[in-house]
């Protein structure tokens, strides 16, 4: 479990959820819902809002922490079908991403 601070970014891998997933409740009692901007995180509170970008071409989106996955292998986010398409990364199952929790 890896503790993020508040406003600094942190370099980190992860992973997308979406079809699997879609439909279920989340940890934090919400519907999960694939084509919303939503992750899940081992630290964050639910309800925080995370800017996540692909380091490879720029493009960022932020994000609602409303899940618990059970993240290991060394990985930090787990994000929705729609955060990593707009990322340009739902080709890929595990990719490079930078991150910061928003103040």
């Amino acid at each position: 479990m890896r503790e993020v601070p508040r406003g600094q970014w942190v370099t980190g891998e992860a992973v997308w959820y979406g079809e699997l997933y879609h439909g279920r409740r989340t940890t934090s009692g919400e519907q999960f819902d694939m084509r919303l901007l939503s992750g899940s995180h081992t630290t964050i509170p639910f309800g925080e809002r995370v800017e996540v970008v692909n380091p490879a071409n720029g493009n960022s989106v932020v994000i609602v922490i409303n899940d618990r996955s059970h993240l290991d292998r060394g990985l930090d986010l787990a994000i929705s079908k729609a955060a990593a398409e707009q990322l340009g990364l739902a080709g890929q199952r595990r990719f490079a991403i930078n991150y910061i929790w928003l103040e």
